[in-house]
């Protein structure tokens, strides 16, 4: 029979903060002014592909422009105009 007291374990939560490059170093300086703070870091971009970051440029011009038609501030195509141009 295991016996331990529940006391002694200790429980900890994972954070994950998506964090802008301009801002990494005050983060940074914050969590580990807190002495119970296990800092690790990970540069999400080092793990694309170099095919994977073209698509993903590629995605942040699409949403741009979705956005700026949104707004009203350019026109896009409609389906039919992308059909008819085939």
């Amino acid at each position: 029979m295991l016996k331990f007291a529940l006391s002694t374990i200790q429980y900890m939560t994972r954070v994950l903060l998506n964090v802008p490059d301009n801002k990494l170093a005050l983060v940074r300086t914050l969590a580990q002014e807190l002495n119970f703070v296990v800092v690790s870091e990970k540069r999400i971009a080092s793990t694309l592909t170099e095919e994977q970051r073209k698509w993903v440029d590629q995605l942040k011009i699409s949403l741009d422009e979705i956005e700026q038609q949104m707004k009203g501030e350019i026109m896009l195509k409609t389906a039919q105009q992308l059909l008819d141009e085939l």
